[in-house]
């Protein structure tokens, strides 16, 4: 391998490491609240809450049923959602500040599901078994639960591209 090879192969390490750091992990808020409900004692919950503030850890979920929609709430223009998770029950409610997460988030009726991502902001105060996320994105309306035998991308967004027939 050539000096110019060698050198692009390590601009691109570099960088690529550069980048993940910055982007930091992806984990899934309903298995996240699973866990927590399923938790057999204060100190696993305890231990569950602290993991979720580190840093750069964005929540992906699905499955949230709206239960309340509060327009202006906590600024002028946001949306708060109050959903419930299907396989927990907990209580999770999404601040809703992005454009295009408001224009989705004007269109939902109580008893819809949504899906996206966040980061979690607090857990278990002032309510018990509740998950404040702040911000949230909403990614798109979705199923209320699961569909057992699996599904197809373009079922749950509609423009993606569905299995060749």
């Amino acid at each position: 391998m050539d000096m110019h090879g060698t050198r692009a192969t390590l601009i691109f390490v570099i960088v690529l490491a550069a980048t993940g750091a910055v982007a930091g992990e992806v984990r899934n808020l309903n298995e996240f609240c699973l866990d927590y409900t399923l938790a057999k004692s204060d100190r696993m919950r305890a231990q569950l809450r602290d993991s979720t503030t580190e840093k750069n850890v964005l929540y992906q979920f699905r499955y949230l049923t709206v239960s309340q929609i509060q327009k202006d709430k906590p600024i002028t223009g946001a949306f708060t959602l109050v959903t419930s998770e299907p396989g927990s029950d907990m209580r999770v409610v999404l601040v809703v500040k992005k454009s295009r997460s408001r224009a989705l988030a004007a269109e939902l009726k109580k008893g819809e599901a949504v899906a996206g991502k966040g980061r979690i902001k607090r857990i278990g105060t002032p309510t018990p078994n509740t998950v404040l996320m702040d911000p949230a994105i909403l990614k798109h309306k979705d199923r209320n639960a699961p569909k057992r035998e699996g599904e197809f991308l373009n079922e749950v967004v509609p423009n993606a591209v569905g299995p060749a027939n």
